[in-house]
Order: structure tokens, then C-alpha cells, then sequence
């Protein structure tokens, strides 16, 4: 795909498209695709549809709650990156929370974890906070 194409791309400096039905919430950047669920249990994949290949799972417990065009989240469990050839780079912790008020939202997460790779285990801490504005 040529470099101008990727310019087009509306979606820059980690902010994402999202859309929430309850609790399912769908997101979109200029390369992946990521869908989860939150109600007691949470779960999310996300899909480099560039590259198609799955490259992130999350799975762990949250709760989001609100009223009216107000919601407050929050969820904490294990995510699993993938490499390009599909073995697992990553084994990490994460903590995130989100406030959204209309179309607007925010979010924050703490993740810390181990770096895999290898035949064996190369542990490596690692922290990591993000703010992400405009997710909605």
C-alpha cells in the first residue's frame, strides 16, 4: 500500500473511532479493529485487518455503569500481544478506566508485565500509562 494512503487515515496520535451498544464496544484506528465486552466479565480482541493477523487479547473482569449520555468504566485482567508469526511477545497486567460524557470521552491504563521470547522466559518490567483523549 503506498505511504500517501496512509496519510487519508483520520484517526492519528492514538486516537480512535468508537462506538458502545451496551456492553459491547467497538473501536477503529488506522490499522486495527478491536472488539469488547464488559458486564461483569471483559474481554476484548483486536485485529490488524493491514496485516490480518490478531495481535492483542484481553481477557479479565470490568464493569461499566452510567445514565443518559454519562458512563464510568473500569476493568483489570491479563492482555496477551502477538507477534507478526503469531507466537506470543507479550504477557502483561492492565488496569484501565474510562469516563465518557456525550460524544466525548477519555481514557487511562496502567499495564505492566513480562516481555516473552525465546524457547525460554526473558522477564523484563515494563510500565506503561496512557491517556487517550477523543475515543468516542
Amino acid at each position: 500500500m503506498p505511504a500517501d494512503e496512509d496519510d487519508k487515515c483520520p484517526f492519528k496520535g492514538g486516537v480512535k473511532f468508537s462506538i458502545s451498544l451496551g456492553p459491547i464496544e467497538y473501536k477503529v484506528d488506522c490499522t486495527t479493529v478491536e472488539i469488547g465486552f464488559t458486564a461483569g466479565a471483559a474481554a476484548s480482541l483486536t485485529w490488524d485487518f493491514k496485516n490480518k493477523r490478531v495481535t492483542q487479547l484481553f481477557v479479565g473482569v470490568g464493569v461499566e455503569t452510567g445514565a443518559a449520555s454519562t458512563k464510568l468504566g473500569g476493568k483489570v485482567g491479563a492482555q496477551i500481544t502477538f507477534d507478526s508469526d503469531s507466537s506470543v511477545s507479550d504477557i502483561s497486567f492492565e488496569a484501565s478506566g474510562s469516563v465518557k460524557v456525550g460524544p466525548l470521552g477519555t481514557e487511562a491504563s496502567l499495564n505492566s508485565g513480562l516481555v516473552v521470547g525465546g524457547p525460554g522466559l526473558q522477564m523484563s518490567a515494563r510500565r506503561r500509562c496512557e491517556d487517550l483523549q477523543g475515543n468516542d
